[in-house]
């Protein structure tokens, strides 16, 4: 990838790059978001958002964006739309019970009851989107 910020439209700083950060998947399909972890400072395209925790883990980072029940909020939350956009991963809560470890899965860190993140689930997996 060629990056020269003079010459692009809205680009952004080589620093965001370079940093630790999550890579995320733009284009939704079906089950969970795809994400990773990126230690070697690669470059992305618009395909892609880069998040840059400021207070957590990126494993934490990562392992709430590619659960299903995020998944499936997500889905509530935007419809059919196929692009995730960065303002999308801000609005996941992120529960602090969660974080800290203690075995505590995501759906009950939430306060769902089991028939809610079963819902959540399902709708994780739902076909392709069109």
């Amino acid at each position: 990838l060629d990056y020269e910020p003079a010459k692009m439209h809205r680009a952004k700083s080589p620093a965001l790059f370079e940093a630790p950060k999550v890579v995320v998947q733009r284009i939704r399909q079906s089950g969970p978001v795809k994400a990773e972890v990126d230690l070697t400072g690669v470059y992305v395209g618009h395909t892609c958002s880069v998040v840059v925790p400021r207070e957590v883990t990126l494993a934490a980072v990562t392992a709430l964006l590619t659960d299903p029940l995020a998944a499936g909020l997500l889905r509530i939350a935007s419809g059919l739309r196929l692009d995730l956009y960065p303002h999308d991963l801000a609005e996941l809560p992120f529960p602090r019970s969660w974080i800290a470890g203690d075995d505590v899965a995501l759906g009950d860190a939430w306060g769902l009851d089991p028939e809610q993140s079963a819902r959540l689930r399902v709708l994780a997996a739902t076909a392709r989107l069109q």
